[in-house]
């Protein structure tokens, strides 16, 4: 009807006002029923046809009532633009209802974008300061490095000083050792008898010459060249002459070599000790520093972790943020477009009510009250006579025609076939049920539509909550699976290193095997050649310190008378001889035993010295091998720690697993929800304004007809005369419906 013009719906009208009556041919701007229809023509309203169909009704009954057929069209165009300005409303309040829904969804996702916004700035900030610690803690941590690294490198420079001076002092002692053996050798022979001397002369220029060879080079020249000088004489020339020099010279080189050796012992003794307490002192630093690092690297770790878990968390957040703004922009845009739409919706409901406005301006003022007076009389009207069942017929087939209803058609196949009859009782139920079903269905497709909707945004809030859940436990899985990582790592160092000290010890301990069976066993030795030498000694002091027996019996002895002459010539003989003196040899045994007596004390302070030494050995063990159990005892519980921690972090790692699962479960579940709704509801809300634009002319095509129905008194127009007489049969109630 919209692309018709007036003039073709309404040829009627054309001619009326083109008649010779009105002019001659000449177009007036009358005030009647047809430039009100024509106004409302112009309106392009969805509600004129049925104006129209209405009108038509209106213009034959109200002859029949004794109403003026124009008092009834004004009554009509009433009744529309109240219809108008109902539908108005009620889009209005749809419309309202719609938008505050954008608002709530603007407020609510620019709500969260902020939050968002400030929460990536707020770990970024936080980022930004754990990367300062981490840069601080990792400046820390070399410097930790540095120092154990010179620590390592002084101790070792130190070791290396310690055990060069300790391999020298050993060699001079041993030099030492050697040359006062040999000159406590010398001096046994130089304290013998002279004959003794003359007798053993070479042995004596052999021992001499040992004296020479046995000096330690580094001390030949603390040796005064008088006293070498006077031992290679003697070894020239004989020992003999020079006894009491020699012994001179070898008593002063005994006393020299011994004042050297007590010094380097002293020497060695005190290198030892200084060692022992820089070891210690260095053993004590690096565990400390160790310890240090140990600490470093957890802090480092955790600030590592922690930066992970920002950042993670950042980009879900920014993920999230992401798609928030999307889901904004997208419900913004349909909102505005929404709003356009109603605007337009507006402006034509504008146009319709200033269309009625327009008809009812035409048909109630004075002028045309009067002049509707003078030419639409009450009587008969021009239009053709019909009755209202006809007239329901018309409106039925009309309408069915126009929006192509199905159920119009079969309803007014119903009014058809009982048109004979006149029986409409079930026809007018039958146009109750269906304006019920009418109404019904509306109701429903707005429910439909509502709850789509509604399940549409339900949705898309719920995938993307999910969606930001399951990216966050992932984020968290793999910082998670990291620190796993990490703390096996370390523990497989830690068991490493427990598995290198118990090596240490193993060789630790057979090391000091070692040491305590060679020390046993020497010591074992030395004492049984000091109770040979003391058992020596002793069987040759007591010679010389035992009272003199009595003379030889044969000595100082009367000769009897009765002797014979032989006998007593023998007897004579015998007392010639003297013994010699028992003492006689004293001076070359106490030479003997005073050698005897050096050894012996000499072993005392090798016994001595390797018990000194034993001792310490074992401390050091001791010390060794406690600090290498207590760094295991630490490594242990480090590794029992990490156990722990790794079976917390998998424990929240299936934690989180089974959280993105449940996340991605309803991601899922949520998705083939949509998927099963989606094509019933994408369809109803495609067609939601057209089914309802055709249900409420449906709705009103039954309104019409069943108006007409209930008419029980004459719907009828009488026949009019005078100059209209010519116009009947030329308008038909379909070309006008």
């Amino acid at each position: 009807l919209q692309k018709i013009p007036s003039v073709a719906i309404f040829p009627q009208a054309r001619r009326l006002a083109r008649s010779p009556a009105n002019g001659g041919g000449k177009v007036h701007c009358r005030t009647d029923s047809a430039t009100a229809m024509k106004w409302l023509i112009v309106s392009q309203s969805v509600f004129v046809p049925a104006f129209l169909a209405a009108l038509v009704t209106t213009a034959s009954a109200s002859s029949a009532d004794g109403v003026n057929p124009v008092t009834k069209v004004v009554r009509l165009l009433g009744d529309l633009k109240s219809k108008i300005e109902a539908d108005t409303e009620r889009n209005q309040d749809a419309h309202e209802k719609y938008q505050c829904w954008c608002g709530k969804v603007e407020e609510a996702k620019t709500k969260s974008i902020n939050e968002a916004k400030a929460l990536v700035k707020d770990l970024q900030d936080d980022i930004d300061i754990n990367e300062k610690k981490k840069e601080g803690t990792e400046t820390e941590l070399k410097k930790t490095a540095k120092n154990m690294q010179d620590a390592q490198e002084a101790y070792d420079k130190a070791s290396k000083a310690y055990n060069q001076l300790n391999t020298a002092l050993k060699h001079q002692i041993a030099e030492s050792h050697e040359a006062v053996e040999s000159i406590v050798k010398a001096k046994g022979f130089l304290g013998g008898p002279i004959a003794l001397l003359q007798q053993k002369s070479s042995a004596v220029k052999a021992a001499l010459k040992e004296v020479i060879l046995a000096l330690p080079a580094g001390q030949a020249a603390n040796v005064n060249s008088t006293s070498l000088g006077l031992l290679e004489k003697a070894i020239t020339t004989g020992p003999v002459s020079m006894t009491g020099t020699l012994t001179a010279v070898m008593e002063q080189l005994d006393n020299s070599f011994n004042s050297s050796l007590d010094a380097l012992m002293d020497q060695k003794n005190k290198a030892d000790a200084d060692h022992e307490n820089a070891t210690a002192e260095v053993r004590a630093t690096l565990t400390t520093l160790k310890k240090e690092t140990a600490t470093l690297q957890r802090k480092v770790a955790e600030i590592e972790t922690d930066i992970a878990e920002k950042t993670e968390l950042k980009g879900a957040t920014e993920a999230q943020q992401k798609a928030d703004a999307d889901f904004l922009n997208t419900t913004s845009t349909t909102c505005l477009a929404r709003r356009t739409e109603f605007n337009n919706f507006l402006k034509q409901r504008e146009q319709e009510l200033a269309g009625c406005n327009k008809a009812l301006e035409h048909l109630t003022s004075d002028e045309a009250r009067e002049l509707t007076l003078r030419s639409v009389p009450t009587a008969p009207s021009f239009l053709q006579q019909l009755s209202s069942s006809d007239r329901a017929l018309s409106a039925l087939q009309v309408e069915a025609a126009r929006s192509g209803s199905r159920r119009l058609s079969a309803l007014a196949a119903q009014v058809r076939k009982a048109l004979p009859s006149g029986g409409f009782t079930k026809v007018l139920a039958s146009m109750d049920t269906m304006l019920k079903t009418l109404s019904d269905e509306a109701a429903a497709d707005q429910a439909k539509k509502d709850k789509c909707q509604e399940n549409y945004q339900k949705i898309a809030s719920t995938v993307n909550n999910q969606t930001f859940l399951v990216r966050k436990n992932e984020a968290k899985i793999a910082v998670l699976e990291n620190q796993v990582e990490d703390f096996q790592k370390k523990q497989a160092e830690a068991e490493d290193e427990i598995a290198e000290n118990k090596k240490e010890l193993a060789s630790l301990e057979k090391l000091r095997k070692a040491e305590a069976t060679t020390y046993a066993s020497e010591k074992t030795d030395d004492e049984a050649s000091i109770k040979l030498l003391k058992e020596t000694y002793d069987m040759l002091a007591k010679f010389y310190t035992e009272e003199p027996k009595a003379a030889s019996l044969l000595q100082g002895t009367v000769i009897p008378e009765d002797t014979s002459q032989e006998n007593k010539d023998l007897m004579r003989s015998e007392a010639k001889y003297e013994l010699s003196d028992r003492n006689e040899q004293k001076g070359a045994a106490d030479m003997v035993l005073g050698m005897m007596e050096h050894i012996i004390d000499s072993l005392k302070g090798d016994i001595a010295s390797a018990t000194a030494t034993e001792d310490e050995a074992i401390a050091d063990y001791g010390a060794q091998k406690k600090e290498l159990e207590k760094s295991n005892a630490d490594l242990t519980d480090t590794i029992a720690d990490l156990k722990s921690d790794i079976t917390k972090a998998k424990g929240k790692i299936s934690d989180r697993d089974e959280d993105k699962t449940d996340a991605q479960e309803e991601v899922d579940a949520q998705n083939k929800f949509k998927s099963q709704i989606q094509e019933e509801c994408e369809w109803i809300i495609s067609k939601f304004a057209m089914r309802f634009e055709k249900r409420e002319s449906e709705a009103a095509g039954i309104k019409r007809a069943k108006d007409l129905l209930e008419n029980t008194g004459l719907s009828f127009l009488q026949k009019r005369s005078g100059r209209y007489a010519s116009l009947r049969g030329v308008m038909q109630p379909q070309s006008i419906l």
